[in-house]
């Protein structure tokens, strides 16, 4: 059962009346996905019905009103057009899946005849010719392969997995990159759809094994690769970093977004070659520990794993990443890490998509995000009360910025450095440099221009900019060296003619001098050192 049907389903129980085209008091039914959002409760409240430990288990009424739901739900969707482009997702890949995923639970209550018009109606809306890559197509193939299990359509169930498996290479444009990058709409998703892509293929890996349809180890060895490519170098002590994850960083936490992927990584391993397998459960274990978790909060497999005394935790990681695609480089040192993240006109710096983030200019300008001891630092409350304009390590414009409207998205422009000079190199796979130019569009909404570079070593980072401009009269340019959340045992201390502590906001202040260095102490210890003392 989903960790949240429990909690839920009580109370989409209550909203239930199958005499509306969505089922629901609260869901006019206006769009399709108001139509997915309907099955999705539905599919909450299947699973309560069949998972033991709640309050809907094998309660009777319950399995009539899900059985009433579905067909007052089908008859809706069999009416809406089949290959239809506006809100395809919901078509075609969110609506089966919730449905396909009721049937799968509520198999032995739905009679025979019923559970083939559901999966034949699946099968009409994804029928049109599907172009897509990535997390996509692998959604795509998913819902056919299940569609046609339901079904007994072998031939449904060939082209489900011909289509699946041809997402298990590298691609150009969208999916997994030879440089781990994981790339999707023009942006880095790899803890987006690359999160969802690498799920979809565990799923399937477990769903089709000992079938004539299974994966071939060489396809197995594939995603597992990935694995080590693509998610090990972006995983923060099982938290995903927010600079890979797109405008899902403001849908879900750095910790369900790393939970997720060792979820998946706990389906893969046991798939894997003795070598690979034995890595996977050991980077299994460091993430589950190391996240401070409770070990039940992660899939059961990875739980067995994490309290397994024969499996050693990973040691720290400790190495420099550059993802040339992603225009992104992470610095993993042991204690700390950082990710440094860019644009360049290969990648779109940000996105805002169906209301999701729509203050995310800044998050690719060259923003330095540190991570330490405080493992919760971007998780939680972060990202709703950071000031957007102001996160760290970039340097912006000081004008004020419009927010678009709740539920809008932003009306700028998500590709505004014209500026090739992005990218960096790793020595000996320790350390780094980076560097990122920076050249406004014609469409820009701010004119600032700058030069700047980043060096790591062992448990210093160096960042250098030079040519920093901006065309706007009178609106001075900011380079925001740190904008971090500090628990109430922190202290940070700034030098200048009399060092100055400060332990809360109530306390800061404006400095009116020179500052040569400054410290932050308590639960992190971060030094910042400033060659040349400036305001």
């Amino acid at each position: 059962m989903r960790t949240d049907a429990s909690r839920s389903a009580p109370g989409w129980r209550s909203k239930l009346d199958t005499s509306r085209s969505c089922a629901f008091t609260d869901i006019g039914c206006g769009t399709q996905s108001d139509l997915r959002v309907a099955y999705e409760r539905v599919r909450d409240i299947a699973d309560a019905y069949t998972s033991s430990g709640n309050s809907l288990y094998h309660v009777a009424a319950v399995r009539t009103e899900v059985l009433a739901a579905l067909d007052r739900l089908y008859l809706t969707y069999k009416s809406r057009p089949h290959g239809e482009q506006r809100e395809h997702w919901a078509l075609e890949y969110g609506i089966p899946m919730a449905l396909l995923e009721t049937v799968a639970v509520m198999w032995d209550e739905i009679p025979a005849a019923r559970r083939g018009d559901y999966a034949s109606e699946v099968i009409a809306h994804i029928q049109r010719e599907h172009t897509d890559r990535g997390a996509n197509r692998a959604w795509v193939a998913r819902t056919r392969i299940m569609a046609g299990a339901v079904l007994g359509d072998t031939a449904e169930i060939q082209r489900g997995a011909d289509e699946l498996t041809s997402t298990v290479t590298f691609f150009a444009g969208e999916g997994f990159h030879p440089d781990g990058s994981y790339i999707f709409h023009g942006r880095v998703h790899t803890g987006g759809y690359g999160a969802s892509h690498l799920l979809t293929l565990a799923e399937m890996i477990q769903y089709l094994d000992g079938t004539v349809w299974a994966f071939t180890q060489a396809e197995v060895d594939f995603i597992v690769q990935r694995v080590f490519d693509t998610y090990e170098p972006v995983m923060w002590r099982g938290n995903l970093m927010d600079t890979f994850r797109a405008r899902e960083l403001v849908v879900k936490s750095d910790f369900e977004a790393g939970k997720q992927i060792i979820d998946s990584i706990a389906r893969i391993e046991r798939y894997a070659n003795a070598e690979d397998s034995a890595r996977l459960r050991s980077l299994i274990k460091y993430h589950v520990l190391a996240s401070g978790r409770a070990v039940t909060a992660f899939h059961s497999r990875a739980q067995q794993i994490a309290q397994d005394a024969s499996v050693a935790p990973r040691p720290n990681y400790v190495a420099f990443n550059v993802f040339p695609d992603a225009d992104r480089a992470v610095y993993q040192g042991g204690d700390f890490a950082a990710e440094l993240a860019m644009n360049s006109p290969r990648r779109k710096g940000w996105e805002s998509l169906d209301g999701n983030n729509i203050e995310g200019w800044y998050e690719a300008e060259g923003a330095l995000y540190l991570h330490t001891a405080d493992n919760s630092q971007y998780t939680s409350s972060y990202w709703p009360t950071v000031d957007r304009q102001r996160l760290p390590g970039t340097t912006v414009s000081a004008k004020r910025l419009t927010s678009a409207p709740p539920g809008k998205d932003s009306p700028f422009p998500e590709d505004m450095n014209t500026d090739p000079w992005v990218g960096g190199s790793e020595v000996s796979g320790r350390y780094g440099a980076a560097g990122m130019a920076l050249e406004r569009g014609s469409d820009a909404f701010v004119d600032t221009s700058f030069r700047k570079s980043y060096f790591f070593f062992d448990d210093e980072i160096v960042a250098v900019g030079s040519g920093i401009s901006s065309d706007i009269p009178g609106v001075p340019v900011e380079t925001v060296v740190e904008n971090r959340r500090i628990s109430s045992d922190e202290v940070l201390t700034v030098s200048g003619a009399a060092d100055r502590t400060y332990t809360s906001v109530a306390n800061s202040a404006t400095l009116n001098h020179a500052v040569e260095w400054a410290h932050l102490g308590g639960n992190e210890q971060i030094g910042y050192v400033f060659p040349d003392a400036t305001d």
